[in-house]
């Protein structure tokens, strides 16, 4: 009796909380319970019967597991065909195992279906969308796309994925690059004119020639310079021949010289820009547009599809000509399924294109063969969705998880899991595509080889007419035989004689004096004999091979550091201070020697500097400007300009420390002349050391005294000399630099250059250090410690790791270049390796290695050439050695040849140089100024003509330096300045507001002003450095805060001063650029402010968009704008997680998970109306402060404000 009372219970129960639903043609009593909380307001389902969820097989949404037994396949799966889920796998599969089975808790089984779903002229529905209508199926889990003709006759959840449609054709073969691609650089005329100056120069080198006394009487008659003679002189200078000796020729060649050079220099760096453009693939369809004009080619759709249903009913007259198209063609138009369509098109070979939605598309292009391609068409967007029969009771508890889903990325890494890293072709792509792309094929030489070949060719045919024309010649002289004649020359020439020449008059005009391996002077009279002979001994006393193998071992570091191998060379910089004890060395060592010999003078001493360092300064300078006025944005371009004043007058290194340029920083990536600092360093030594020197001569132990207390004076200053500002706090720090002796000062610096000299010092009284040989074991152990030393800086000191350079880590280079100067002779293995020609010649050009390097890389930068791929780097890199060479034979070695260039006209060449360098600097300057006034009022025009269909881009103007730097600040400073403490008025209105923070508060009251937040509320600033940090408790701070910015944290940028503001207030707003310290100690500092109940605090978390390069997108369209995301940086993400997890939600603002939330938590770099956010990848611009603005003042816990 209890029993059965028990059973009348539970059966009313299940009668009163139950539902019933038509499902399959019968109905069936569904129990559901909902256990709603604030974490799962869908609940959990538990329901007493399967669910049939409806699908079709297609890649990769749902495909069949790989069977053993081979008794099933897709193929062989009918319509209607119920399959359990463990048979299957795919986008589909999991995103219904995760919806079903995890989150609703419920069993289900897949309704196989051949069609998605199709409505007949009777009005039946076929495929997934008649197994919802007639309740066959609870779902349809599939890629069915959310359409007005299906969302009549069923209900469809949140959208699950989006998708466009593209055209998938065969990839084109690329096209064969041009026979002579190699004069593309420069147009025909350019060529034309080269040629016309060619013939010119030759003409009045064959005037001028003629009527100087130097060339007018030869000594020999085949010296005579005739007009074949001035052809070829033009050609042969580069190689020294036939210098000229009259002052007018000299100026002819040296012009010519001047033009070969830059225009050489243009032609190599236009070549390099073109070549990623000599082989394109060949696209016979570009667009939607080329496809339905062409009939050629078909195409066709997916039958019974929602493209199909588009092109049907679209009044578009173009989709309407190619519907027409289609149907005249059905048999090639209207495949069963994606896979019979890709098939098509690889079956056609290039004369079939299948129109599909992207995300099939995109599959098939990552999968075995890799021979597609797709081209996305901006027609027809579309949207994937999960379908349920109307009024279906999972309708909303599947759209409750699908948002969940949606909102911890679920669906992102679905959708990359089964369509982009089961990817077959990246791979391969990498490893053998790109390394093909980017290596030079014979197509890509030949015509190079073609123009060797027929001038090679053509010097035969007209040596074989010199011949007969000689032999001719020859047999008239000698009354013999023509053909005897012919005979007789050719077998003597086979033999390598020269018969019946009188070389008795032959003379040799000049004296050639062999100075090393590449120095070679000439002496035109006994006078220049005996100077040379002097200079001579004196260089091959100075010169060492292994110096210039040290040269060699300093640059490759700062090209490869430079280039953006930091990973493999951290501390690639520290080369430049290897250079600093290698100048000191050698400037010491010749003063010093001259010093001995009574021939030193100081006038002297500069004409030697100028004739190393000015000629391919300028040179290379006046090439920068060219390109910098082609290719600078107006802000670069005018900072450029006052560079170019700076190095004319050797003070560069200032002009970047007053900006407060860090050397380490992303901005000196897109300086072409940054990397002069050095030598402005190195000339301002040379001020002054010679001078001490020659005053000093007789006394050589108070020069030495003097030298070294300077020395120590200047290490002090870049290790220590900060304490001196906090001397009066009692505090002394290991690591705190003095702002006069930071990394660009010359102050910080001398005492590199002083080492190099007192090695010097030490090598002159000590000459027996260099003399013994290998089997001093002493020399080999210290030169193998001078190296290790090097390579250990170079590969260890990573600049963000340790204080700011120079400090005692320099220590760790420059005495490894000390010991190998003095210990690394070429009886060394040390010695012998930097000996090698490789190494020596390498150390030759280094000069102008150094200078060419940094243009090149910025400029192939401002070009969107990314110098990530190895390929790109290595030509880079065979291009900066190639200018380097040319720069090294045609501007350094003539210019230090004092027979060519006396010392008058170097002292003069010198100041016109520089003047002119001065007068481009000022041209560059008002071209910026131009170029920005005309950017402001192409801004105007642009808001004030919105209807007009071509705009004028204001990007330039957007991203201008100094304007966005001043909008960040302006706001934030001038309230600051303007108010100090909180009007009486407001003491009644509960309206006060406090902000604190760095550069991101500033940020933030841009927002505010933007997006009008908070209007009525009285708002304060105070400012705190962001290296400072916002930190209140018991600990010091000063112990995080790097040494160089203790000094500015000690007595200022607290914010204990803003505590009687903080009392003050009734909202406190923390922004600041966190570092995690800081991070880690906000519960304290907050607990230590001793807030009151009534007064609210909310903490503004860090923002970052990732390396934002504004100089890519100068050129780039709106379109193109607007689809560019960037992670946000690691470390961000990483210190916003962090904060996330030990604040109370109610106080901490989350902006970067509220404006990153893009594919894979990427963020947007332009706004919706094509406005970069942030000009840096961290603070904003006035269109990026409005964008962020309107999202986090909208979302909780600003909201309720």
């Amino acid at each position: 009796m209890i029993l059965i009372m028990y059973v009348a219970i539970i059966g009313l129960l299940l009668t009163i909380n139950s539902h019933v639903l038509p499902i399959n043609g019968y109905k069936t009593l569904v129990l559901i319970e909902i256990l709603g909380n604030e974490r799962n307001d869908y609940g959990m389902l538990s329901i007493n019967r399967t669910r049939l969820i409806t699908t079709i097989f297609e890649e990769p949404f749902m495909m069949l597991k790989h069977n053993h037994n081979g008794t099933f396949s897709e193929q062989t799966i009918t319509q209607g065909t119920i399959l359990d889920p463990s048979m299957v796998e795919g986008y589909s599969a999991d995103l219904a195992h995760t919806i079903c089975h995890e989150r609703l808790n419920i069993s289900y089984k897949f309704l196989i279906e051949t069609k998605y779903g199709h409505r007949a002229t009777n009005g039946v529905w076929n495929g997934m969308m008649g197994a919802l209508i007639n309740h066959k199926a609870d779902l349809a889990v599939a890629p069915l796309i959310i359409n007005a003709a299906r969302e009549k006759f069923v209900d469809f959840t949140q959208s699950i994925m989006t998708s466009d449609m593209s055209m998938i054709m065969l990839k084109s073969a690329k096209q064969k690059p041009e026979l002579f691609f190699f004069l593309f650089p420069m147009s025909k005329t350019v060529w034309f004119y080269v040629l016309l100056s060619y013939i010119l120069v030759s003409i009045i080198l064959l005037f001028i020639n003629r009527i100087i006394n130097y060339e007018s009487y030869p000594q020999n008659k085949h010296d005579t310079f005739s007009m074949c003679t001035a052809l070829c002189f033009p050609l042969t200078c580069f190689m020294h021949w036939n210098i000229s000796r009259s002052i007018a020729g000299r100026v002819a060649i040296s012009v010519w010289w001047l033009f070969c050079l830059i225009f050489f220099s243009i032609y190599i760096a236009s070549l390099i820009a073109l070549y990623p453009f000599s082989s394109r693939m060949i696209l016979p369809i570009e667009s939607l547009e080329d496809l339905s004009k062409q009939t050629t080619i078909r195409y066709g759709i997916l039958k019974d599809s929602s493209t199909m249903n588009f092109f049907n009913k679209s009044n578009n007259d173009m989709i309407q000509n190619m519907w027409n198209f289609m149907q005249k063609h059905k048999d090639d138009a209207f495949v069963s399924s994606y896979r019979a369509g890709i098939e098509k098109v690889r079956q056609a070979k290039g004369r079939y294109v299948f129109l599909a939605e992207s995300t099939f598309n995109e599959y098939t292009n990552e999968h075995l063969p890799c021979d597609t391609m797709a081209i996305h068409v901006d027609i027809n967007s579309k949207e994937y969705g999960i379908a349920t029969p109307l009024k279906s009771d999972l309708r909303k508890a599947i759209n409750i998880a699908i948002l969940e889903l949606h909102d911890n990325g679920f669906l992102k890494q679905l959708k990359q899991k089964w369509f982009y890293e089961r990817s077959e072709c990246t791979k391969l792509q990498t490893k053998k595509d790109l390394r093909s792309m980017m290596q030079l094929h014979l197509s890509n030489m030949a015509g190079v080889f073609y123009v060797l070949i027929f001038g090679l060719g053509l010097a035969i045919i007209i040596a074989f007419f010199e011949f007969l024309s000689k032999a001719k010649h020859d047999s008239i002289r000698l009354k013999q035989n023509f053909g005897k004649v012919m005979c007789d020359n050719l077998r003597n020439s086979i033999k390598s004689r020269n018969i019946k020449q009188n070389t008795s008059s032959t003379t040799i005009p000049i004296k050639e004096i062999l100075i090393d391996e590449d120095r070679t002077l000439f002496a035109y009279n006994r006078l220049d004999f005996i100077y040379i002979c002097l200079y001579a001994v004196l260089t091959m006393l100075i010169y060492r091979k292994e110096i210039d193998g040290l040269r060699a071992l300093a640059i490759l570091p700062v090209i490869l550091y430079h280039a953006g191998f930091v990973l493999l060379v951290p501390g690639g910089y520290v080369g430049v201070d290897i250079f600093f004890v290698i100048s000191g060395y050698l400037i010491t060592l010749i003063i010093d020697t001259e010093l001995s010999g009574g021939t030193f003078s100081l006038i002297g001493f500069y004409e030697k500097r100028c004739r190393r360092i000015l000629p391919a300064l300028y040179v290379i300078s006046y090439i920068t400007c060219y390109f910098a006025y082609q290719w600078m944005p107006p802000s670069q371009l005018r900072e450029f300009g006052y560079s170019l004043i700076f190095i004319a007058t050797f003070s560069s290194n200032i002009f970047f420390w007053w900006k407060d340029d860090n050397y380490f920083s992303h901005p000196t990536e897109f300086n072409p002349v940054v990397h002069t600092w050095s030598l402005a360093v190195e000339e301002q030594f040379y001020l002054l050391f010679p001078l001490l020197c020659y005053l000093f001569a007789r006394k050589r132990r108070y020069l030495f005294v003097l030298l070294g207390y300077l020395a120590l004076l200047s290490f002090c200053f870049a290790q220590w000399g900060g304490n001196i500002h906090s001397i009066s706090n009692m505090t002394f720090y290991m690591f705190l630099q003095h702002s006069w002796a930071s990394f660009y000062m010359p102050i910080g610096r001398i005492w590199e250059l002083l080492l190099g000299a007192f090695v010097a010092f030490y090598l002159k009284s000590n000459d027996s250090v260099i003399s013994k040989k290998s089997s001093n074991i002493r020399a080999q152990i210290f030169a193998l410690i001078g190296i290790s030393l090097i390579i250990a800086s170079v590969v260890l000191l990573d600049n963000r790791s340790i204080p700011p350079f120079p400090n005692c880590y320099t220590l760790v280079p420059t005495f490894g270049t000390a010991l190998i100067i003095i210990y690394g002779n070429r009886d060394t293995v040390v010695g012998r390796l930097l000996s090698t020609r490789l190494l020596c010649w390498i150390g030759r050009i280094s000069y102008s290695v150094y200078l060419w390097h940094q243009p090149l890389l910025v400029y192939l930068r401002l070009q969107r050439i990314t110098m990530t791929n190895v390929s790109n780097i290595m030509l880079v890199v065979g291009a900066v050695f190639l200018l380097a060479t040319l720069t090294y034979i045609v501007v350094e070695q003539p210019f230090r040849n004092r027979i060519l260039f006396t010392q008058k006209q170097i002292f003069f060449g010198s100041a016109v140089g520089a003047l002119l360098l001065v007068l481009i600097a000022v041209f560059l300057i008002r071209t910026a100024d131009h170029r920005s006034v005309i950017a402001t009022k192409s801004g105007h025009n642009r808001s004030l003509n919105l209807e007009e269909e071509e705009e004028v881009d204001t990007y330039m103007q957007d991203i201008e330096p100094i304007e966005l730097s001043n909008y960040v600040t302006r706001r934030f400073n001038n309230l600051m300045e303007a108010h100090r403490t909180f009007s009486v008025e407001s003491a009644t209105t509960n309206r006060r507001l406090l902000l604190i923070g760095d550069s991101f508060a500033q940020d933030f009251i841009n927002m505010m002003v933007e997006t009008h937040f908070l209007p009525d509320y009285e708002v304060r600033c105070h400012y705190v450095r962001v290296f400072c940090q916002i930190y209140m408790g018991p600990e010091d701070r000063l112990q995080w805060i790097p040494s160089a910015q203790r000094q500015l944290c000690i007595n200022d940028n607290d914010i204990r001063l803003a505590l009687p503001l903080i009392k003050q207030a009734n909202v406190i707003i923390l922004a600041a650029h966190w570092f995690e310290w800081s991070a880690q100690r906000l519960p304290t500092t907050i607990k230590s402010l001793q807030l009151s109940q009534s007064q609210k605090l909310f903490v503004i978390g860090v923002k970052n968009f990732g390396l934002v390069n504004r100089m890519l997108f100068i050129h780039k369209s709106y379109k193109y704008r607007v689809q560019q995301f960037l992670p946000p940086l690691n470390k961000f993400v990483k210190l916003n997680t962090m904060m996330k997890r030990i604040l109370n939600p109610l106080i901490f603002v989350d902006v970067l998970s509220m404006t990153c939330v893009y594919d894979n938590g990427t963020c947007p770099i332009f706004t919706e109306e094509g406005k970069i956010i942030s000009y840096d990848g961290e603070h904003t611009t006035k269109y990026g402060a409005r964008y962020i603005g309107n999202i986090i003042f909208k979302q909780f816990p600003l909201n309720q404000l």
